[in-house]
């Protein structure tokens, strides 16, 4: 059964204890029948390179992008970074608000991988 991340909830540090959260991490966790994963444990369960059995992909998802050979001689760098009302955006953001931070966070990935246009 997969994890749901619907009941998703912030990992607050509360005072006397620390997070285990690294800078930059989102500590979103989601909860569900595999127990508790982060954003990246949830990439490190579902998506890691060793995980994939495809020879087309490169370098699987990770902290930014995926790098992918669709054919010979071409490489497609993939980002999918996802925005979750009340965790990264206020509740009543516009939508053309919500748009262009998920614009600016997936191109921002696309651009710590080193893809070009």
């Amino acid at each position: 059964m997969r994890p749901s991340c619907r009941n998703a909830s912030v990992a607050t540090s509360r005072p006397g204890t620390t997070t285990t959260s690294s800078p930059g991490r989102h500590p979103c966790r989601c909860h569900g029948a595999e127990g508790d994963l982060d954003e990246f444990g949830l990439i490190d369960r579902f998506f890691a390179a060793a995980d994939c059995g495809r020879g087309d992909v490169r370098l699987g998802i990770g902290d930014d992008a995926a790098l992918l050979t669709p054919r010979p001689g071409e490489l497609l760098v993939a980002a999918v970074d996802t925005l979750v009302e009340g965790v990264h955006f206020p509740s009543g953001t516009l939508a053309e608000a919500i748009g262009y931070k998920a614009l600016a966070v997936n191109l921002s990935d696309l651009a710590a991988m080193g893809a070009e246009p």
